[in-house]
Order: C-alpha cells, then sequence, then structure tokens
C-alpha cells in the first residue's frame, strides 16, 4: 500500500472545505460536533478512495468504489443532521455506525486482496 502525498494534501483540502460549509449552515448546538464530524468522515473516506494505491488492482477498484459510496452517504448524513435534526446522541451513533461499516468493509476487501 502507498500514499500519494499530493493527491493527500487535496483530499485535506477538500475535507476542510466540505467540514466549513457544514459549519456554516449547521444549528448553533451541533455546530462543532458536525464541523469535526464532516471533516473527520470526509478524509477518511476520500483518503481511501483517491489517495491510496494497491499492488492488487482488484483492492485499489473495490476500495475507491467502496470510498465513494461511503463519501457520499456521509455527506447526505451530515446534511441532513446539519439541516434537520440536530440531535447530538443520534448524530453521533449513526455516523459512528457507518463509519465503522466503511472501515469494516475496507478492512476485509485490503487483507482480502492483498493476500
Amino acid at each position: 500500500m502507498k500514499v500519494n502525498l499530493a493527491q493527500s494534501i487535496v483530499v485535506f483540502g477538500v475535507a476542510a472545505l466540505i467540514a466549513f460549509g457544514i459549519h456554516t449552515v449547521a444549528a448553533p448546538n451541533i455546530k462543532t460536533l458536525v464541523t469535526v464530524g464532516a471533516f473527520a468522515s470526509s478524509f477518511l473516506t476520500l483518503i481511501s478512495a483517491l489517495a491510496l494505491s494497491f499492488k492488487a488492482y482488484g483492492a485499489k477498484t473495490n476500495l475507491r468504489v467502496l470510498g465513494l459510496l461511503f463519501f457520499v452517504v456521509l455527506l447526505v448524513e451530515h446534511i441532513v443532521f446539519a439541516f434537520q435534526l440536530p440531535f447530538e446522541k443520534m448524530y453521533i451513533i449513526v455516523t459512528g455506525i457507518t463509519l465503522l461499516v466503511f472501515v469494516s468493509l475496507s478492512a476485509g476487501i485490503v487483507s482480502r486482496l492483498s493476500e
């Protein structure tokens, strides 16, 4: 597994811009939580989708598709929680479960195809 530094910097910038956008529209009681969550989840999903490369071609393709799929799902979650549902505990549970499923599936893909 190799990490492309230039694409990692771009991913960091995109994640920061997404977090700033979510911060500007979020409800006051969860503004900080949603901002940090949006940055962390955007960075995690985009880094796996864009900046990682593997020797096995199948691992790279599968991780790219999985990362972009979960990026879209998490982005929709953040937008919904920022606009409609300003509940801290529900946000943490839903986003946490989504990220854990993503990490679990990614680890399974990498371990299976890297053998």
